[in-house]
């Protein structure tokens, strides 16, 4: 696939084995018109082009105020939705919710109701972020997608969140 602008955004990258090499050459080569590479290195000083504009940031930024998370499927535990149809589908994109400790709570009719549940691999990154300073703020559901499970008959409502923490 070709793309008329690629942003490559590259941390620690040297270059130093084939494999490596490879991955820049085919991110490098995907862009019809525009490129662009962000990187921490000295990886791309040596080349001087005609037409390439080599741009230096030595401002050190610092981390920021505020941290919004996209859920994916990676993020929750897809089993937890397989009875909890007719609760999903009373949810809405924008729906708010809250955390508690490994969940997501809806509001619906007046009670507090567990919409989704975090992978153990999510909760550590919010564990990290707590480490950080960081605090929970706010979550809203973002997408409510379709899974279905290899041993399934049919599918599940899924809850993907934007949740917002703060410094």
């Amino acid at each position: 696939r070709e793309f008329d602008k690629v942003y490559m955004m590259l941390k620690n990258s040297v270059g130093e084995c084939d494999a490596e090499r490879r991955v820049l050459y085919v991110g490098m080569t995907r862009a019809k018109s525009n490129l662009y590479i962000h990187t921490n290195t000295t990886l791309f000083d040596r080349y001087r082009i005609n037409g390439v504009e080599h741009v230096k940031d030595s401002e050190k930024y610092g981390e920021p105020a505020e941290i919004m998370l996209q859920t994916t499927h990676k993020d929750v535990v897809l089993s937890f939705f397989k009875d909890k149809k007719a609760t999903i589908f009373n949810l809405r994109s924008g729906t708010q919710l809250k955390l508690d400790d490994v969940f997501l709570v809806a509001e619906l009719n007046g009670r507090a109701v567990r919409v989704a549940k975090l992978s153990k691999a999510f909760v550590a990154v919010l564990r990290n972020l707590k480490s950080k300073g960081y605090s929970f703020k706010s979550a809203e559901v973002r997408f409510i997608v379709a899974w279905k499970g290899k041993e399934d008959t049919e599918e599940s409502p899924v809850i993907l969140a934007d949740i917002y923490f703060e410094k």
